[in-house]
């Protein structure tokens, strides 16, 4: 018998699965957003969407299960919408846009 596993039931580790990545340089390519832990935007797929696989199923998983986004922040991010409710916010859109265009990209018809 298959037995289903929610991330959100798991237990909490303390690290986040998001990798924060430091605002670009000046030579940095113009797609890394300047803001620490939002999901950098490109039209291929990124290192970033690579090491962030996981998090990105989490977060769909999430979604699915009518998780609200103050729950996918808190339990899978890490994040505390509580003590900042609108970066919270910010953040958990970026990455499930990014989810959303990973798995549409991933599971395109070609």
């Amino acid at each position: 018998m298959v037995r289903k596993v929610s991330f959100l039931n798991l237990p909490r580790k303390k690290r986040t699965l998001v990798e924060a990545h430091t605002p670009p340089m000046a030579s940095s390519p113009a797609n890394v957003l300047p803001l620490r832990g939002l999901a950098p935007w490109d039209d291929k797929m990124t290192d970033y969407d690579h090491r962030n696989f996981k998090l990105y199923m989490a977060l769909i998983e999430a979604m699915a299960e009518d998780a609200s986004l103050d729950e996918m922040a808190s339990n899978i991010l890490g994040l505390d919408p509580k003590a900042h409710p609108e970066w919270a916010r910010r953040v958990t859109l970026s990455h499930l846009e990014r989810a959303d265009w990973v798995g549409d990209f991933l599971f395109r018809d070609d």
